[in-house]
């Protein structure tokens, strides 16, 4: 027996015709939704990756909520990596959070870097980046690389290439301060000029590299003889000058013989007929003789000179006539 359907009645075919009409109209809805989304993702990835950009927000999302905001947080970063790719490194960011953080950490590592960058072409190579990462490491070693060659181009400027010496350029550079040291530490300071004797005859006889190995012969004892607190150069051609610090006449005396006797027996085996050579030396003493680099230079000159006149291969005492 039928005791009455239990399913829903729908009014016949008016109430199907509504219910489709339902349906069709939430599909609408959600194909219309999808492709708004679709548009909106569209926008964003037009703010992140064209040319050209949409200025503002197209109408119909300015009733999305917080859409607009999205658009230009990413408008302004957009803007704001833009100026930092092209080297604007005042460029500002009205933003907060952990993306726009670190955009301006980085920007005020560029800021500070091009400051050291500037620096470092200013001449100050104490300069090292402690961030940036595998940058630092290139940056630093750049400088160490600048500081090296500055070192080698130092060096080169104030040392003779031939004898390994330094040079009248470094001489002229240190009297200065060791006479003010000397003064300040009340002590003396022994200048002996040296200039090799017979050279020229040595040059003409057996040509220029025979001249050439004397000089680094005596180069080569000079730098053996000498302490590190000691100064010693070639002046020119033949000629050499050794500073003593804190020497006196009488030890600047002794040393000058120690230096001269050693030479002396140095051994040419390649100049048979020129087997030794000698020196003579011009000493002068700070105070005694002159307080600035001039004087005493000229003093020991004249020194060099009695000593020449003496019969070489023998040290002279600036104003004294006694031998050593």
């Amino acid at each position: 027996m039928h005791r009455g359907s239990d399913l829903p009645v729908h009014g016949g075919r008016g109430g199907l015709t509504a219910g489709r009409r339902a349906d069709d109209s939430e599909g609408r809805s959600m194909a219309d939704g999808h492709d708004r989304c679709g548009t909106a993702l569209s926008l964003l990835r037009s703010v992140l990756y064209d040319a050209t950009p949409p200025a503002e927000v197209p109408p119909e999302f300015k009733d999305v909520a917080d859409f607009e905001t999205l658009f230009r947080e990413l408008m302004s970063l957009r803007t704001y990596t833009t100026a930092l790719s092209e080297g604007d490194l005042n460029a500002s960011l009205d933003m907060r959070g952990r993306v726009s953080g670190a955009l301006k950490g980085l920007q005020a590592n560029l800021r500070h870097l091009t400051w050291q960058t500037q620096a470092v072409a200013a001449g100050d190579l104490t300069q090292r980046v402690q961030f940036l990462g595998e940058f630092a490491t290139a940056f630093n070693t750049m400088v160490d690389h600048l500081q090296e060659l500055q070192d080698q181009l130092r060096d080169q400027a104030v040392r003779d290439p031939l004898t390994g010496l330094l040079n009248r350029r470094y001489l002229a550079e240190t009297m200065p301060r060791e006479l003010a040291r000397a003064t300040r530490e009340g002590r003396p300071l022994a200048l002996l000029m040296i200039d090799v004797d017979h050279f020229k005859q040595v040059n003409d006889a057996l040509g220029h590299a025979a001249g050439d190995q004397v000089l680094r012969a005596l180069g080569g004892l000079l730098r053996a003889m000498t302490r590190a607190s000691d100064v010693a150069c070639r002046w020119g051609g033949e000629e050499f000058v050794v500073v003593l610090p804190g020497a006196p006449a009488d030890a600047g005396a002794r040393r000058a013989e120690d230096m001269r006797l050693a030479f002396q027996t140095l051994a040419f085996p390649d100049q048979a007929s020129r087997a030794h050579s000698t020196f003579s030396v011009g000493l002068a003493v700070f105070p005694a003789h002159g307080d600035t680099p001039e004087a005493l230079l000229e003093a020991a000159d004249r020194a060099l000179y009695r000593a020449k006149e003496g019969g070489r291969n023998c040290v002279r005492v600036a104003a004294q006539a006694t031998s050593a």
